[in-house]
């Protein structure tokens, strides 16, 4: 899981990445363009803090459980 602190997520941060479980910081504002991009997530769960999310941040990701924004 990331830092408890974490207030942005950068540009291609997990791209291609296989994720069963990602903790998002309570902290966290803002995820960047194709963070996620082709990447294999179990479920997606955002805090309420994030105020913005980037283009293509899902693009062509699988996503096999849970999607609460």
């Amino acid at each position: 899981d990331m830092g408890p602190n974490t207030e942005k997520i950068g540009i291609y941060s997990f791209q291609g990445t296989q994720i069963s479980e990602l903790i998002f910081s309570p902290k966290l504002k803002s995820i960047g363009e194709y963070a996620f991009n082709n990447a294999e997530l179990t479920s997606v769960v955002l805090p309420d803090s994030v105020e913005s999310i980037g283009r293509y941040v899902f693009y062509n990701s699988t996503i096999t459980g849970q999607i609460r924004l």
